[in-house]
């Protein structure tokens, strides 16, 4: 029996919100540490060209608070 590693979309994710919540930072902060490549959204699902909705893994976020 061998156990694949869980794909991103199947572990703990957090919305652009959650993590202003979470961080206590604000959207424009959160938008830094992208552009920065501290924090890496996780990429759209396909056939979702426009789906504003920005996603990340929650230990993501969770990291930046140790930063």
């Amino acid at each position: 029996m061998s156990t694949q590693p869980q794909k991103p979309e199947n572990q703990d994710t957090v919305t652009m919100a959650e993590a202003i919540e979470i961080t206590g930072f604000s959207r424009q902060t959160i938008y830094d540490r992208i552009n920065s490549g501290e924090l890496v959204p996780l990429p759209k699902p396909r056939g979702y060209k426009k789906n504003p909705l920005v996603k990340f893994l929650r230990a993501d976020v969770e990291k930046l608070l140790n930063s």
